[in-house]
């Protein structure tokens, strides 16, 4: 952990369900990150949407409840690092469940 965090800040730490585990059995060590960047299609520098796809690609694992979480936690320290951030206007997006 001390030498992820001279690479990258660390916003919050959740441990693998046994799903996600059983790939890394054989292993020593896994430090999994996933990237999403703001000047992507179709994210657009939209943090509701890049929070949105990540929401979405844990949904087969993690617990809406920790889903939740993980935005909330993701969206405060990227309020916090940029102060100035307005979502972009865009068109209405429809998003039936």
């Amino acid at each position: 952990m001390r030498v992820l965090s001279t690479m990258q800040n660390t916003v919050i730490e959740r441990y693998q369900s046994d799903g996600e585990m059983a790939d890394g059995k054989r292993q020593n060590r896994i430090f999994t990150e996933y990237s999403l960047f703001l000047d992507e299609k179709p994210i657009n520098g939209s943090l509701e949407k890049i929070l949105q796809i990540n929401n979405e690609a844990d949904k087969n694992h993690v617990s809406r409840a920790m889903r939740d979480r993980i935005s909330e936690a993701l969206r405060n320290a990227f309020m916090l690092a940029n102060p100035g951030y307005k979502e972009p206007n865009g068109q209405l997006e429809l998003k039936f469940e």
